[in-house]
């Protein structure tokens, strides 16, 4: 019995000992793993964008990825850099090979070539090729991104660090031209354009809504849109414009699908294509419908119509007019010998007078 107690008590120190372990273990603190918040996948529709022009300068680090996680949805994408000369934006881009020490290389050396971006690094100067490079070429460079590309036939690797990308993203391209293929466009709103050719004077087209556009997607270069050229080939001469080239039968106009037009719209503001807009036209006579047959089910095919289009007649209730009209609490009422009147004033637009629940008289400002 003695023995038997005494293996209850020592079986019983181990578990309470076993648990005290257990317990003080748990008031070690932890800090919980942060999770890195994913990029969104790069769709074949996008454009290459930077971090802070993609989430803005005010952003939710709780809900925002890293940068470094942000430019790895550019891994493996493939792009293509077009022809530019050795002095294109030269001061402000670094172009280089590295076999056991930098290599600079310029510009025509990349042009007409296909790459794989490999990695992405979110700031140059915590490269370990800073401080590797001359001085001079560091000047502006510091905090932009650092590519590193591997061309697609050679497998060569080749570094890029540039203030401006110069680069064509090949699904980008693709897509656009694609599209522009397949779709017709049609004017969502009334606006104007430039017109081909291009002159310097009356060059502007005032495009009607609703009419249908087809054409082409073109690269085309700063100088072929620049009225007054220098004679010396500039950095903006040769920039590249993602233009559209549209005709109607009659004319054609030329517009920038990435950037404003001359400040003042977005391509897709005002043009889209003509089987979304005949979707968004269907939808929009079945919502049109619907509240149609709301107000009727409601007033009676009469005033059921009435109400629908916003024209108030002698007569309707209050419920009809609000309808119309929306709430005004700019009310007041009275007794007269015609009964009780009640005032309605939508403050510079109208009034609306009741007498006794019942539309009698509208006065417009």
């Amino acid at each position: 019995m003695k023995k038997t107690i005494m293996t209850l008590l020592i079986t019983l120190s181990v578990s309470i000992a076993t648990s005290q372990v257990k317990m003080g273990g748990s008031l070690e603190r932890t800090e919980p793993k942060k999770e890195i918040v994913k990029a969104p996948p790069y769709e074949n529709h996008q454009n290459f964008v930077k971090f802070n022009d993609y989430y803005g300068y005010s952003y939710s680090e709780e809900e925002t990825p890293t940068e470094k996680e942000f430019y790895s949805r550019y891994n493996d994408l493939t792009i293509f850099y077009p022809n530019y000369t050795n002095n294109y934006r030269e001061k402000s881009v670094i172009i280089f090979k590295y076999e056991s020490s930098i290599i600079p290389i310029k510009r025509e050396y990349i042009n007409e070539r296909y790459f794989k971006i490999e990695k992405i690094d979110e700031r140059f100067d915590n490269t370990s090729f800073f401080d590797k490079v001359d001085e001079k070429d560091r000047n502006y460079l510091d905090t932009e991104i650092l590519l590193t590309l591997k061309d697609t036939i050679n497998g060569e690797t080749i570094y890029i660090a540039e203030s401006r990308i110069s680069f064509v993203p090949l699904p980008f391209y693709e897509t656009l031209s694609d599209f522009f293929t397949r779709s017709s466009l049609i004017a969502t709103q009334d606006f104007g354009a430039s017109k081909l050719p291009i002159t310097k004077t009356n060059g502007t087209l005032y495009i009607d809504k609703g009419t249908e556009w087809q054409g082409r997607f073109s690269l085309l270069r700063g100088r072929d849109l620049n009225l007054f050229p220098e004679d010396e080939l500039t950095n903006e001469d040769q920039d590249l414009k993602y233009m559209a080239i549209l005709g109607n039968g009659n004319d054609t106009i030329v517009m920038n699908i990435t950037e404003s037009n001359s400040g003042r719209w977005r391509f897709f503001e005002v043009l889209n294509p003509k089987h979304l807009q005949e979707k968004e036209n269907q939808e929009m006579k079945a919502n049109e419908k619907e509240e149609l047959d709301k107000f009727v089910k409601k007033y009676g095919q009469n005033y059921g119509n009435l109400v629908y289009n916003k024209k108030a007649t002698i007569g309707m209730t209050k419920e009809m007019c609000q309808d119309i009209y929306g709430i005004t609490l700019n009310k007041k009422s009275y007794t007269d010998a015609k009964g009780e009147i009640e005032i309605w004033d939508y403050t510079g637009v109208l009034k609306l007078y009741f007498t006794n629940g019942k539309l009698s008289e509208i006065i417009k400002y």
